[in-house]
């Protein structure tokens, strides 16, 4: 039999880069009515499909911690 011979190209897949454009603050404090403007690019070399928003709230306890 003459198997067909295909030459395969392992191509390194580097992590998405994200920047965050707004907002600038590292943290933030809000009150529960307040809007955060959120806006930020991402690229990647084999293209996005899916992006997921990972928050935290924090409230801070009766002792301000």
């Amino acid at each position: 039999m003459n198997d067909a011979i295909y030459r395969v190209q392992l191509i390194k897949d580097r992590p998405p880069s994200v920047i965050l454009k707004a907002p600038r603050a590292e943290k933030t404090t809000l009150l529960p009515s307040d809007r955060l403007p959120l806006a930020f690019t991402v690229r990647d070399d084999f293209g996005i499909k899916k992006i997921d928003l990972v928050y935290e709230v924090f409230r801070p306890g009766p002792d301000g911690n």
